[in-house]
């Protein structure tokens, strides 16, 4: 059975307000990209990261503390297995003694704490900090199925209220509270969750409280035939209360990550609203998809008892087989609340010893020099003949520590119904399931891409000699779903002239589509980023890669012919690919993202007077379009000056006058006098990068190369912490514009 888009819409109901279902003609839209409607400004609720106490209730999005896992499931088998790769160390360092040591001990501690699940659905932070809802919607399937934010403000904008809740008549939606209500009080179970009056008051309201409140037309199913003309009747505060219901089951899923015989426990956010909602008795598919297929979702057996789980988990944990992802993307996502929130290995690193200096024993003299002078101590070779007044110091050597060593992997158990969701939106033919994205499309429409999901796991060391590489991302599957929604939403529901989201083939028409295609032409088969990169890329960087801005991108690359990677590499250095920013200095834009992409890009061809067509231009070009002062291979030397000069807490070198030193307000240009004085061909403090000389200008400049290649690119310092103020050096903890790039290119490639 297959819906078009006319069918669909004569069926989209919204039990936002029951009197407000009568239809209205719609008003025809001009062809221009429309302007998300923005939330009202709420008050904060106060989230506390623990499970709710046995004295309180399990608790809804919009509550204080999250569901405790009552049941966890027993077959571990049917867990997809994945891992956190093994982290790699590489100890460099000196030691002074007459032996050096074999082996070095490093301690790592892999913290679970902001560990996130990808696209099930937002956080209260998330929420508080997006202005658009229907943003929210594109980027989490709760969000664009079911959710009903708190919000019961007159002016709270219509895309806030349960996308694909719509899909429901209000009959049907009344029947899934009815419901919901009637397994609350069978249960003996209450919710609590939030709401606000019109007057933006934070209210809170329970389930049992609205289930004795509301008339019984409300709460049994069916409800009655004149069920419009109760709701109708309640007084205001009721019908809030009823409008802001979310009938769906919050108790969360569990998944695990093991390490040895170490066991945590991830508690997932929205997992089973998800299930309970789509495909539960009164859910959405229940309505939309035979009734053979709704109760088909290969249930697991669950138990109260998850101790006696743990050895079988550890054994299923043994298990590893860790390959590098086909292709993966991060998203912002609710924490999994994992417990306990950290794990810890210690890494054995064998070292090689490699002799750097000798002090050979003396007998020393500590009187003056002409007492020294008449007691001879240099010529005593041994502590037993060192005479009075002379000091026996044993010799000393200097060796050079170095090694390399890879830690244990971690295992991760992924909940199976991750799977079962996806299987409920795209269908799973082995199982019998239909697609509910298929059947409400065109057969030529095609599924979307899979890509699989990378959530931050850190691990790190204390050592400040040691570097670790990897352990840096749990991949998960869990994508699918969500975009195959995103899709339908913002593509297949809306008119071109309405669409804003990128994935429209309506906007890669106009605008072409960051493919890589042009990046190749430029750079061939360069190598890819460090390990360290690609983890601060796919954590920090991809989840700001937004429709929006990555739109702004192409169109400036097919009007400058610049990749649209390059810009977002010098967005990212400039304003964090904030689409509020420019990509010149990261100031407010005074015009459109897209007309600061553009002249970024014209800006950065005349660096080096025309199209960039190589590698080695392509850096020459980012250098210079930062200034090109940062290079890390200027010689350097100490200034006397240096030390006594403080700049904005910042200690700077070389100014004959540091009052004449201002310190930048806002965006206002800082004065260049405390470059004035210093040697043009040397940097004022010492610092240490060992690879020059550079095989092209650039390729020692932090801002475009830092974190690039191993191990070139591991350390690198900046030197002006304003644009023309030396300062001490600092070491760079940001991938360079060239470095972004790159991961974006292979990002595409994968």
């Amino acid at each position: 059975m297959r819906f078009f888009l006319y069918t669909f819409t004569v069926i989209t109901l919204l039990f936002t307000s029951v009197s407000a279902v009568s239809a209205q003609t719609p008003t025809p839209k001009q062809a221009t990209t429309p302007t998300p409607s923005l939330l009202p400004v709420l008050p904060t609720i106060t989230i506390t990261p623990v499970p709710c106490s046995d004295d309180k209730s399990i608790y809804p999005p919009n509550s204080e503390c999250y569901p405790e896992v009552k049941a966890v499931e027993i077959n571990i088998s049917d867990y997809p297995l994945t891992c956190i790769t093994a982290p790699n160390v590489i100890y460099k360092d000196t030691y002074t003694g007459d032996s050096a040591p074999f082996f070095i001990d490093i301690n790592i501690t892999h913290n679970f704490s902001e560990a996130a699940l990808g696209s099930f659905g937002p956080s209260q932070n998330t929420i508080a900090t997006t202005q658009s809802p229907d943003n929210l919607s594109k980027k989490y399937l709760f969000s664009g199925l079911f959710d009903k934010p708190y919000y019961s403000l007159e002016n709270t904008p219509r895309e806030a209220w349960r996308t694909y809740w719509r899909l429901l008549t209000a009959r049907q939606q009344a029947n899934v509270k009815a419901a919901y209500l009637k397994e609350i009080g069978k249960q003996q179970k209450n919710v609590t969750w939030h709401y606000t009056n019109k007057n933006g008051d934070l209210l809170e309201t329970t389930a049992k409280e609205l289930l004795d409140d509301l008339p019984d037309c409300l709460t049994k199913v069916p409800v009655c035939d004149d069920y419009v003309e109760k709701y109708t009747n309640l007084s205001k505060n009721l019908k809030l209360r009823y409008d802001t219901l979310q009938p769906f089951d919050f108790d969360n899923l569990r998944s695990y990550i093991v390490l040895g015989s170490q066991v945590i426990e991830e508690n997932i956010p929205y997992l089973q609203a998800i299930l309970s909602g789509i495909s539960g008795e009164y859910g959405l598919f229940s309505h939309l998809t035979p009734s053979w297929a709704v109760n088909n979702q290969n249930e697991i057996a669950t138990t109260t008892n998850e101790s006696s789980l743990f050895q079988k988990i550890i054994s299923r944990g043994a298990i590893i087989s860790c390959s590098s992802p086909v292709k993966t993307a991060s998203l912002p996502a609710p924490k999994t609340f994992s417990t306990p929130p950290t794990a810890g290995q210690t890494v054995r690193v064998p070292v090689t010893a490699k002799e750097i200096g000798h002090e050979p024993s003396v007998c020393g003299c500590t009187r003056s020099k002409a007492e020294c002078a008449k007691l001879y101590c240099q010529y005593y070779t041994s502590e037993k003949t060192c005479k009075p007044g002379c000091t026996w110091k044993e010799g000393e050597t200097e060796y050079e520590l170095s090694g390399e060593a890879t830690g244990l992997p971690l295992a991760v158990l992924n909940n199976p119904k991750v799977k079962q969701v996806t299987d409920m939106v795209l269908g799973n033919s082995d199982q019998k399931i239909p697609s509910f994205f298929r059947m409400l499309l065109p057969s030529f429409a095609k599924d979307p891409e899979k890509v699989l999901i990378s959530a931050p796991s850190v691990g790190n060391t204390t050592n400040p000699e040691a570097v670790v590489n990897g352990g840096s991302s749990i991949i998960r599957e869990n994508n699918l779903a969500q975009d195959s929604i995103h899709l339908l939403q913002s593509c297949w529901f809306l008119p071109s002239e309405g669409q804003s989201s990128s994935k429209c083939g309506k906007h890669q028409e106009e605008v072409g589509s960051c493919n890589g295609e042009l990046m190749k032409q430029i750079v061939g088969n360069p190598p890819e980023p460090s390990s360290t990169a690609t983890s601060y890329f796919s954590t920090y960087i991809l989840p700001n890669l937004t429709d929006e801005v990555v739109t702004a991108y192409a169109a400036a690359e097919t009007a400058t012919g610049v990749p649209c990677e390059v810009l977002a590499g010098i967005h990212f250095e400039e304003g964090d690919n904030d689409p509020g920013k420019s990509l010149q200095d990261g100031s407010p834009l005074s015009g459109s993202l897209i007309d600061s992409a553009i002249r970024a890009g014209n800006e950065l061809k005349g660096k080096v007077g025309g199209k960039i067509t190589n590698l080695n231009a392509l850096i020459q070009a980012l250098s210079w379009y930062n200034g090109g002062g940062n290079s890390n291979c200027q010689d350097s030397s100490n200034c006397a000056a240096a030390a006594s000069l403080d700049r904005c807490g910042l200690t700077v070198g070389c100014a004959t006058d540091p009052s004449s030193c201002m310190c930048t307000s806002g965006f206002v240009p800082e004065p260049g006098s405390c470059r004035a004085s210093c040697d043009p061909n040397s940097f004022p403090w010492t610092f240490s990068y060992n690879y020059c000389p550079t095989q092209t200008t650039g390729f020692d400049d932090p801002y475009v190369t830092n974190w690039w290649q191993s191990p070139q690119h591991n350390t690198m310092y900046l030197l002006y912490q304003y644009d023309c103020t030396r300062t001490r050096p600092l070491v760079h903890v940001r991938p360079g514009s060239l470095t972004v790039a790159l991961s974006a290119f292979f990002y595409e490639m994968k």
